[in-house]
């Protein structure tokens, strides 16, 4: 009988599988026993302990509140304004414990936003109930936009 090269491969393959197998279901036994031997830690680290774990912190809260105000920027003009509304509804949340003012600010630009939308989605609905009174085919419903904007300025605004 000869011994095809194809079987071998076959055979350091299968074997390879299974030791690298049996290396991970060890590695998850013993994660256990590390954890219940390590103190626990809650995951944020002192910032009077570790400065620059503290700058790093603060960084990328300046870079994600840069990103967030961009993208208010860019929110502005959008031809849709049902996503313009709400995407400057959602990015004024987000900004609301940094930067109440600004919030405000975008929020009362949602709200605008929302009323143009809400317009336009009547002029269509107008459009449609005149065609569909012609035609006598259905119209679902009509989306109201200022619920996304009302519903975050209510929750963040208290006064």
């Amino acid at each position: 009988m000869r011994f095809q090269p194809s079987c071998a491969l076959l055979f350091f393959l299968a074997a390879s599988c299974s030791i690298h197998a049996q290396q991970n279901a060890n590695a998850q036994s013993e994660a256990p026993k590390r954890a219940a031997t390590q103190p626990a830690t809650s995951g944020k680290t002192n910032p009077a302990k570790d400065p620059k774990a503290e700058r790093l912190r603060l960084e990328r809260r300046a870079n994600a509140q840069s990103m967030l105000v961009t993208l208010a920027a860019d929110a502005a003009k959008f031809t849709d304004s049902t996503v313009r509304a709400r995407t400057l509804a959602r990015v004024a949340d987000q900004l609301w414990e940094s930067d109440q003012e600004r919030a405000r600010a975008l929020f009362r630009a949602a709200w605008d936003a929302a009323g143009i939308a809400e317009k336009e989605v009547n002029e269509r609905y107008e459009e449609v109930s005149a065609a569909e009174r012609r035609a006598k085919t259905g119209f679902s419903s009509v989306p109201v936009a200022t619920t996304s904007a009302a519903r975050g300025f209510a929750t963040r605004d208290q006064t």
